[in-house]
């Protein structure tokens, strides 16, 4: 199944903005001036964390709703083993639901369906980065690169993970050339804004 380009695109902005959206709104809730983080001790009101226990309580379960979902997926990709849109779904929801490791299985099954799939890169590099497995990181990034030379994300994300394995002046190196090579993008703007914390 050939899915088109704009609809990749779209599936990435999508993940870019939400992944952005939740890493700001933590940063804020971290570094409060107020007292520290407005949500401590609470999990979000959603459909995935709604039947659990908060934190220092013994675990609880998922909601029933969510991991009927789960099943039904794993359902359907067992009787069509080739569906790479359920696959995909299934494993953004396991990443929604806090379990990358098995979500990390069903990306590996998309990149063997289709080894040109650049936003299940994006998805992998990211549970690797947050895993801070930066070289598996690094070596996903550079892929992207491979097969998108003119990607400005990936060549940010290669900056920042350069920064994250302590390469400063790799990553400043990356940074400015983001800058000169994608004037306008937000990639550039990522980039100045991270050379300036820097």
């Amino acid at each position: 199944m050939k899915i088109s380009k704009p609809l990749i695109y779209l599936f990435f902005v999508i993940v870019v903005v939400g992944t952005a959206a939740i890493l700001i709104n933590y940063n804020q809730s971290s570094t409060s001036t107020s007292g520290g983080s407005k949500n401590l001790g609470r999990m979000p009101d959603d459909e995935i964390h709604r039947n659990m226990s908060p934190r220092g309580a013994s675990p609880g379960k998922v909601s029933p709703e969510f991991k009927a979902k789960i099943e039904s997926l794993k359902s359907e990709i067992e009787a069509n083993p080739q569906d790479t849109l359920k696959i995909k779904e299934l494993a953004n929801l396991l990443v929604a639901g806090h379990n990358p490791n098995e979500a990390i299985i069903y990306y590996e099954k998309l990149l063997k369906l289709n080894p040109q799939s650049l936003d299940t890169y994006f998805a992998l590099s990211d549970i690797y980065y947050e895993r801070q497995e930066y070289d598996r990181t690094l070596e996903l990034t550079k892929k992207i690169i491979e097969l998108t030379p003119s990607d400005e994300r990936a060549y940010y994300n290669l900056g920042a993970v350069k920064a994250s394995m302590n390469e400063i002046s790799e990553a400043k190196r990356i940074w400015n050339e983001v800058i000169a090579k994608f004037p306008g993008t937000e990639s550039a703007k990522l980039a100045a804004d991270a050379l300036n914390r820097i």
